[in-house]
């Protein structure tokens, strides 16, 4: 329950920079009857998606509120049961922006990585969202990525402090970027074709959680990777750089973008509309340890993370949990698109998967120049 008038003041602070929150109470009812009361406040959540009519929320839990913190199992994949907020999100661009709305293609991506690999992703639990008794259509609650998501995935003190939060853009989220900068001053002037450079690179990155996020990505053919993030914390695999596969809206469109283009050159590439740096990628394709790991990285990550079927059950399996009934009701209320036309975007994302693993295959081919016999060796059986 929240103010009307309150809720009005939240919805048209739409700039990035608001700092506009309002006191709302929070009430999550489980099907079986248990659930949460709580007091928390009401903010916009998300970047261009917050001019939509159907917006994105974080709920902050702070003493000034009621609640300096939610105690409550949210999610199964998830031990903690602390949290400092939490996020009520949409479906983002995926529902109002893309032409093919599935609503699902985030929480199928980042489920099936988290299944599969060391990856880092949010936690998320679809729920049907009432705002002052009037029905607000299908949300998910998922994990905020900040400090407090790596003290609950790792059982560690993180704070923002102890805690590095970068995205790819350079933004610091958490902590500071020094370690990172240092790390990558020092592979600009020490070639990782050099064996013992690149050992020393091995003891800063998790290399398998590098290679797998980096996987996700070029696979999804994610358009909107501004959103990637990556931390490290001092009691987490000694201090290791990982990664978080994060915002998955505007992924799975076209099957034939070859994405190892962002890895031949150093600097700033346009990454999708985006100038990003790549000089870490591209400098870890120099050696030749590394070129072999992921490439057997991505032999796994087809014939498991992202198999046809694999793909095709998960995204049954989403659309089982939160019931058709319930997207239809969805649908209707923010006029989303037909349930036929969204049965028809379905079809689509099941059909990228069913093309995307041959044109990978044929993608890595090249710029890993294999063999007709290595290409049999790793993805002789993919599907």
């Amino acid at each position: 329950a929240i103010n009307s008038s309150n809720l009005y003041n939240v919805n048209i602070h739409t700039a990035l920079n608001s700092s506009v929150i309002e006191p709302v109470t929070a009430e999550l009812i489980e099907k079986d009857g248990s659930g949460f009361r709580i007091n928390g406040g009401l903010k916009l959540f998300g970047g261009s998606t917050r001019s939509y009519r159907k917006k994105s929320y974080e709920i902050k839990f702070k003493k000034k509120y009621g609640d300096a913190h939610l105690e409550y199992k949210l999610y199964d994949t998830v031990d903690s049961s602390i949290f400092e907020s939490i996020v009520l999100r949409t479906g983002s661009q995926d529902e109002f922006q893309w032409s093919k709305r599935s609503l699902i293609r985030d929480i199928v991506a980042t489920s099936l990585v988290h299944d599969y690999t060391t990856v880092d992703v949010q936690a998320y639990k679809p729920v049907v969202l009432y705002i002052n008794g009037s029905y607000w259509g299908l949300y998910f609650i998922r994990e905020k990525v900040d400090e407090n998501f790596v003290a609950n995935h790792y059982n560690v003190n993180a704070t923002e402090k102890n805690t590095d939060l970068l995205r790819i853009d350079g933004e610091v989220k958490s902590g500071s970027s020094k370690k990172y900068n240092e790390m990558i001053s020092f592979i600009r002037n020490n070639s990782l074709s050099n064996k013992n450079n690149y050992a020393k690179i091995k003891e800063q990155i998790d290399i398998e959680n590098y290679c797998d996020f980096w996987i996700a990505e070029m696979w999804s053919t994610n358009y909107d990777i501004i959103n990637m993030r990556y931390f490290r914390n001092p009691d987490v695999d000694k201090g290791k750089w990982k990664f978080v596969f994060y915002d998955l809206d505007s992924g799975f469109y076209n099957y034939r973008e070859n994405q190892y283009g962002i890895a031949y050159y150093a600097g700033y590439n346009n990454i999708w509309n985006n100038s990003l740096s790549t000089v870490l990628l591209y400098n870890m394709m120099k050696s030749s340890e590394f070129r072999k790991t992921f490439v057997e990285r991505l032999s796994y990550n087809l014939k498991n993370t992202w198999s046809t079927k694999n793909f095709t059950k998960k995204i049954d399996d989403v659309i089982k949990e939160i019931g058709k009934d319930e997207i239809k009701r969805n649908l209707s209320r923010w006029n989303v698109c037909s349930y036929s036309e969204w049965e028809d975007h379905i079809k689509d994302l099941k059909n990228f998967a069913k093309l995307r693993n041959a044109a990978i295959v044929k993608e890595a081919k090249s710029y890993f120049n294999l063999s007709s016999s290595e290409v049999k060796k790793y993805f002789g059986d993919v599907k």
